[in-house]
């Protein structure tokens, strides 16, 4: 009886039998023979064991059930895989197994970096675009069994490999109360998430997250032009890595003291649940007394829509011996909307000077990223207009551009190229960028947000132009002051933006008036007029209501000059939605009677 598939098997046969020498076989005998065919009595569990991802120099452990379902004992002996010292052992090699009993076979597996390059015939070939795959079979063989039961421990290989570019950062020099900046990158090499966190660090050491817009916009346009603002990201002292991915940090250096910094910043990795590993990362850096200091680092102006402004002041002080010079660089006013007076002074050893900084936003500055011809089509009537100084929108500009191209080739002239608007978005971030700014934008409530870093240039005074020391910068000093900006949707018009009464005999009124309209459209809103300053002899006729709708209102203010100066300040209107500022200004004269 030799089956060859599981199951039940039966057959008869028959015996015929007669008298030695007869002619016949007069009697027949019938036998019946019965057989079942049953699994292997050696077993196991699974045909597989999945040990998932293995780290390279760690040990991994599984356990492999081995059954006999028949009654007798039988000896097992274990004929794969081969012992490789020191990376894989399978214990015991050679087993009794009671009949009706089970028993433990346990493998451990502690692969080398190179396991596979040794060991080539361990690759899975059933998973040939996975890197690091591997799959050990595992075969016991039975005393009484022709057949030996097979399995496999199947997985991947991987390293917990992080890597840290640079390896030391050099932070230079900074002075007491300014900061420098320096990108880690950090990239996690292995198949498995990674958890990170930096330990012992100083107080002048702080670590946050890139961006992702600042790494998006750096991705889009290729240029080499960096971020100076890099805030915004959050805490970046520990966090996550899934596998593969690369992150970037911003490492700050903000000096308290004038001392020198040489340390080794610890840096540690858990990958998965496993293990723990520890990188030392040095810092280095050199605090230096300044020769100015600013009364506030940042300066976040207050958010205000456009057509008003906002304000706030610094204080600039020498604190050194000698006499210097200061010269602030504003970034262009047309990607910027900043204001600052005054740019330039001289400085005498412990005077000081009040900076005042100014964010007046325009419409221009508002739409500044957005396409010319989409902005244009906003305030026209269909998409076929090509008048002068009028553009088509998005969708006709590549129509129009083809058209004017081969029109130039007529005329012999060169042809012009009009950018994509995704090219001339990117083109304008840049230029923000190379300026020391950085924008973005709250499409759902319409806010423009932007971040600068003003220099403030120092050198001093007895320098001359010429000077060799002013050639190479080594007496030139670069402060830093941040500024925040938020632009907000106007919805409030003024008409006109401000109110210029000119000359006022003293004693005499004069009543001009401003119509107020909601651009909003929405519900009626409470107009709020703050106070205006008594002495400045300026003066709301009208009382504050709710406005809104297509509706004007009319905001009567009068001019009562008490003498002769020169007088000037600002009316405030506020609603839930928006705030405006109005100039005012007014001269009062002497009264004059001329008769010819």
């Amino acid at each position: 009886f030799r089956p060859q598939a599981m199951g039940s098997y039966a057959a008869i046969f028959v015996l015929s039998h007669g008298p030695l020498g007869g002619k016949g076989f007069p009697e027949e005998k019938y036998i019946q023979v019965r057989g079942e065919c049953i699994d292997l009595p050696i077993q196991v569990d699974h045909g597989t064991y999945d040990l998932k991802s293995c780290v390279f120099g760690h040990t991994f452990r599984e356990t492999i059930i081995i059954h006999n379902r028949q009654s007798a004992a039988m000896k097992v002996q274990i004929d794969l895989p081969k012992q490789i010292p020191g990376e894989l052992h399978v214990n015991p090699k050679t087993a009794y197994l009671h009949g009706g009993k089970t028993q433990a076979l346990e493998v451990k597996f502690s692969p080398k970096k190179d396991f596979l390059d040794r060991h080539p015939h361990f690759r899975d070939s059933s998973r040939q675009g996975l890197e690091g795959a591997f799959r050990i079979p595992v075969r016991i063989k039975g005393a009484d069994q022709a057949l030996p039961a097979a399995t496999a421990v199947v997985g991947t290989l991987t390293t917990d490999r992080i890597s840290l570019e640079p390896r030391a950062l050099n932070f230079g020099r900074c002075f007491v109360g300014s900061s420098v900046a320096v990108r880690l990158t950090v990239v996690n090499e292995s198949s498995l998430p990674q958890q990170y966190a930096f330990l012992r660090l100083p107080a002048s050491l702080s670590i946050q997250d890139i961006p992702s817009d600042v790494l998006e916009e750096e991705q889009a346009n290729a240029s080499t032009t960096g971020t100076a603002v890099l805030e915004g990201g959050g805490d970046g002292s520990l966090g996550s890595l899934l596998p593969k991915e690369r992150r970037q940090l911003c490492i700050t250096y903000a000096p308290d003291v004038a001392t020198e910094m040489n340390m080794k910043i610890l840096f540690k990795t858990i990958t998965g649940s496993i293990c723990a590993r520890e990188f030392f990362l040095t810092c280095q850096g050199q605090g230096v007394a300044p020769m100015l200091t600013l009364s506030h680092s940042q300066l976040d102006l207050a958010a205000v829509p456009c057509g008003t402004f906002s304000k706030e002041s610094v204080v600039v002080t020498n604190t050194s011996r000698i006499t210097c010079m200061m010269n602030l660089l504003l970034p262009p006013p047309d990607i910027s909307a900043l204001q600052a007076s005054p740019v330039c002074c001289i400085l005498k050893p412990g005077e000081s000077q009040r900076i005042q900084i100014t964010f007046n936003p325009t419409e221009e500055y508002v739409n500044l990223l957005q396409d010319p011809a989409q902005r244009h089509h906003d305030d026209t009537e269909g998409e076929g207009k090509t008048d002068a100084g009028q553009r088509l929108p998005s969708k006709s500009m590549e129509r129009l551009a083809s058209k004017n191209i081969a029109t130039a080739h007529q005329d012999g002239q060169p042809p012009q190229i009009v950018p994509h608007p995704e090219e001339l978005r990117q083109q304008r971030l840049s230029d923000i960028r190379a300026h020391g700014g950085r924008r973005w934008e709250a499409e759902t409530i319409g806010s423009v947000h932007a971040a600068w870093r003003l220099a403030f240039c120092v050198r001093p005074e007895a320098a001359s132009e010429g000077s060799a020391e002013i050639a190479s910068g080594a007496a030139q000093a670069m402060f830093y002051l941040g500024v925040g900006t938020c632009a907000l949707r106007r919805s409030l018009a003024v008409e006109p933006v401000a109110l210029d009464f000119g000359e006022v005999a003293a004693q005499q009124r004069s009543v001009l008036s401003l119509e107020l309209r909601d651009l909003a459209g929405s519900e009626p809103q409470d107009l709020q007029i703050d106070p205006l300053p008594s002495g400045q002899c300026f003066t709301v006729l009208s009382a504050p209501r709710a406005i809104g709708g297509d509706q004007l209102f009319e905001l009567l203010v009068e001019f009562y000059p008490q003498r002769v100066q020169i007088y000037r300040t600002e009316l405030q209107l506020r609603t839930p939605k928006s705030r405006v500022l109005v100039p005012l200004l007014g001269k009062g004269v002497s009264p004059v009677l001329k008769i010819e």
